[in-house]
């Protein structure tokens, strides 16, 4: 048995984007842009498995915060969260509300503190006007999602 890679053993930022590069994209935030519906656990992987996820979130978080395009990122990290936690799409009942507030920890964990008051105020508008069953969005530029996300002024973006 082959022993197991750490992905925090040597310059992990460095290995990371040198995979991104052989793979022709010039940034974590364009090889991820790529698969929008892919989960943050599906990117890690497909990077190798020295590979954290939340090294991949870090990263992306990072270039998003560079880039002032932090709602963006929002709002795909929501996707994929979504995706992973919530893959039967939007329901109802215990089992659903469960899986749903596992997704909304997840993402205020990836957003970070400074985040907090935005994503709670974009979780709440979401809970106040339920999607249709079954919704999940496909991308981050799901109607809906741009909806809510507007209305709660998220991001540099959304005062600019």
């Amino acid at each position: 048995m082959a022993p197991r890679l750490n992905p925090w053993d040597g310059d992990w930022e460095g290995r990371i984007y040198a995979r991104v590069r052989a793979q022709d994209y010039s940034s974590v935030t364009g090889f991820a842009d790529a698969r929008p519906t892919a989960t943050y656990g599906e990117l890690a992987r497909e990077l190798g498995d020295d590979v954290a996820v939340v090294q991949l979130e870090t990263l992306l978080r990072d270039e998003a915060k560079k880039g002032r395009f932090t709602e963006r990122f929002a709002r795909t990290s929501l996707v994929r969260l979504l995706r992973e936690h919530c893959s039967d799409g939007w329901g109802s009942g215990a089992a659903f509300a469960f899986r749903a507030a596992r997704a909304f920890a997840s993402w205020v964990s990836t957003l970070g503190d400074e985040y907090e008051s935005a994503a709670e105020r974009t979780w709440r508008l979401l809970k106040a006007r339920p999607p249709a069953e079954g919704w999940c969005p496909d991308d981050p530029d799901d109607s809906l999602l741009k909806a809510v996300f507007a209305e709660a002024f998220f991001g540099e973006e959304a005062r600019a």
